[in-house]
């Protein structure tokens, strides 16, 4: 047991047994690498714990302090790419709700986090570099099962030779960083862009990002400061909840860059559920080839009406467009693929 706070000038390794910061919630600073091996026991209860890097192997348990302590690794491990292994399913990973935080200058490999897939392992996520210039690669297909929150640095899914999928079941929050989607399965619950013009999310031609819930302020999609790219497909998968888990019928997309949202597919898991566009957005509000499958998608939100301007609207059977009264939607082509300029096999509800 740590009885004080506890700076560690070299490596920390946890072969057989139990290292804990105790009750007391003792601070713990390893400047080296932590391994703990199959046999050993990490518990951080509410600490502030800092290191280089984080490996585990075999059966080695590590449990990362809570909400209220925090978990910082600044580094890559001593002569490799990799700030943590988490090594293979026999480890004994639990979150405890809190934060796992990256700070490394140079960036580096997010190796074995495909195994951390459970409702308390990856809980919180977040990429923060002091010069804003470390990329950090996914390894494997990744799951938090809390937020992501990219401060500074770049996350990229591809992992130098494959994409890889990244599922966020809270939200996913961008200021000065990128999130870069390559051609990947990004799933998210909401998302924001928002707080520096140097913020950015890019999304190849092949990739998805999927936005399934709202956060607890009305607004699932949100573009305020950065730059958004979008060569894939944005895709509105509306679920009907908060990310709190509060159920609501609507949801927001919110754009003050003027930014064209590329693809775009409304496809919410009931056709009653509502997405409202133009809500402290410019205009007009801008979209390349819009497909409605199921769900409102809607410029008429009873306080903000706005003008729209699409490449092409296809609206499915289970779909509704709903444009704004006394406002234009133009669609500008050109024919892209199968889809003609309009298609309606749903509803179009013009308010003209």
């Amino acid at each position: 047991n740590l009885s004080a706070a506890t700076s560690i000038t070299g490596n920390l390794t946890i072969s057989q047994g139990t290292l804990t910061t105790t009750g007391s919630d003792h601070a713990l600073t390893v400047t080296g690498d932590m391994l703990v091996q199959a046999g050993g026991t990490f518990t951080g209860n509410s600490s502030a714990v800092i290191m280089r890097s984080l490996e585990l192997q075999g059966a080695a348990t590590f449990s990362a302090p809570n909400a209220s302590g925090s978990c910082t690794i600044n580094g890559r491990k001593n002569g490799t790419s990799r700030c943590i292994d988490v090594g293979n399913n026999d480890n004994n990973f639990s979150g405890n709700g809190g934060t796992l935080t990256f700070t490394s200058a140079n960036g580096g490999d997010l190796q074995g986090l495909e195994h951390l897939s459970a409702a308390d392992e990856l809980n919180n996520l977040t990429i923060n570099v002091s010069d804003g210039s470390g990329t950090f690669y996914l390894m494997g297909d990744t799951t938090v099962t809390g937020n992501l929150t990219i401060t500074a640095g770049t996350l990229t899914t591809n992992n130098g030779s494959a994409d890889k999928d990244l599922t966020v079941t809270g939200k996913t929050e961008i200021s000065a960083g990128t999130l870069t989607c390559n051609a990947s399965t990004v799933n998210v619950g909401s998302y924001q862009l928002d707080g520096s013009a140097s913020g950015a999310t890019t999304i190849d031609a092949g990739g998805t990002l999927q936005v399934n819930k709202r956060n607890p302020s009305g607004w699932g999609f949100t573009l305020n400061n950065g730059t958004f790219t979008n060569n894939g497909e944005l895709i509105i998968a509306f679920d009907g909840t908060n990310t709190d888990g509060t159920n609501v019928t609507s949801t927001f997309m919110r754009n003050g860059l003027g930014t064209d949202h590329g693809k775009l597919t409304v496809n919410c898991s009931n056709s009653n559920h509502i997405v409202y566009i133009g809500r402290f957005s410019a205009d007009p509000w801008l979209a390349g080839d819009v497909t409605v499958t199921s769900g409102n998608l809607s410029a008429n939100d009873g306080t903000t009406n706005q003008n729209t301007k699409f490449a092409s609207l296809t609206i499915e059977s289970n779909g509704e467009y709903e444009a704004a009264p006394s406002k234009t939607t133009t669609l500008t082509g050109p024919y892209v693929d199968d889809h003609f300029l309009y298609q309606n096999s749903g509803t179009f509800t013009h308010n003209k």
